[in-house]
């Protein structure tokens, strides 16, 4: 299934807001893909990034 995940994160004491689309097998799934992600490329721990929503992709 693909999703659309949004939220924000902050980086250097600036808030800045995401939308990411991936392909996981579950909303949860979705969810620690993007912590996952995010945590990897910017060097943030999960307390920095809020996830605001998470919406299912029609086909």
């Amino acid at each position: 299934m693909k999703f659309v995940v949004s939220g924000s994160m902050k980086i250097k004491g600036v808030p800045k807001t995401f939308v990411k689309e991936l392909t996981a097998a579950s909303q949860s799934r979705a969810k620690e893909l993007v912590y996952q992600t995010i945590g990897s490329d910017h060097r943030l721990p999960r307390t920095l990034i809020k996830i605001m929503k998470i919406e299912e992709m029609s086909a």
